[in-house]
């Protein structure tokens, strides 16, 4: 697990929950918008 966070550095992370096919699961995804250092990929 702490791989992942090397992957992530300071962005936020937010959960999504949701429902497909009657079955309920969550995802993580980065919140890139209030990236507070503001550096870009290519």
């Amino acid at each position: 697990m702490d791989n992942i966070y090397k992957l992530i550095g300071n962005t936020p992370m937010i959960k999504i929950f949701y429902e497909y096919n009657g079955k309920k699961s969550q995802i993580y995804t980065k919140l890139e918008s209030y990236n507070l250092t503001r550096k870009y990929k290519r």
